[in-house]
């Protein structure tokens, strides 16, 4: 099955909409559902695009992936200076090209965030 994303929901809605007003068409378009961003709204909101690092070794092989992982401390925290805490990053590149494959983010606002993202994988991120 598809990832059920607000994205393919929509092409859902616009597909019930056509069959019911006259329009014929009822399939739900299939480009591009490997870089659907997704993302799970917990306190913490983590964010993802691309193959997950298991998937990526598997596509790629182990010598061609390289993970680059990075802590930091977004924006909003700087102000109340909640140094404690920290949050979570990681890219996931194809290391021949040095193309981006991946990135998975946990953080606060990491649904808004996830979307430039998105466009840089799909416009083919280098590292």
């Amino acid at each position: 099955g598809s990832p059920l994303t607000t994205a393919l929901s929509m092409q859902a809605g616009h597909v019930l909409a056509r069959r019911l007003y006259g329009e014929h068409s009822t399939t739900v378009r299939r480009q591009g559902l490997g870089n659907v961003p997704t993302v799970l709204f917990t306190p913490m909101e983590y964010s993802t695009c691309g193959l997950s690092e298991e998937n990526a070794i598997l596509k790629f092989g182990e010598d061609n992936v390289e993970v680059n992982h990075s802590y930091y401390w977004p924006l909003e925290w700087m102000v109340p200076r909640r140094d404690k805490n920290s949050c979570y990053a990681k890219v996931i590149c194809h290391i021949p090209d040095q193309l981006g494959v991946s990135f998975h983010v946990m953080g606060p606002s990491r649904g808004e965030v996830s979307q430039g993202f998105t466009v840089a994988l799909k416009c083919g991120l280098i590292k």
